[in-house]
């Protein structure tokens, strides 16, 4: 496992655990300000990681703008 790779899990095991929590919260409507600030600030840390990766991989940025993903398109993914 290079470092980069080793960062990238570490760092989506991270995100799925605040993730999970933040899900947890809003189903027992405890979400508040400073939970949405804090996986606001992780995905978009998260997003630049896999882009990082991403390019280093083929060698160019990601063409999808992630404005695309809409809930339809996110409807089908599962767990």
């Amino acid at each position: 496992m290079t470092a980069q790779s080793t960062v990238l899990a570490v760092r989506l095991r991270q995100a799925q655990w605040l993730l999970d929590d933040l899900a947890f919260d809003v189903g027992a409507d405890r979400l508040d300000a400073a939970h949405i600030a804090e996986a606001a600030t992780v995905l978009a840390g998260l997003g630049a990681l896999l882009t990082s990766v991403h390019t280093t991989i083929c060698g160019e940025a990601p063409g999808e703008d992630p404005a695309d993903l809409n809930t339809e398109a996110v409807s089908g993914w599962r767990r």
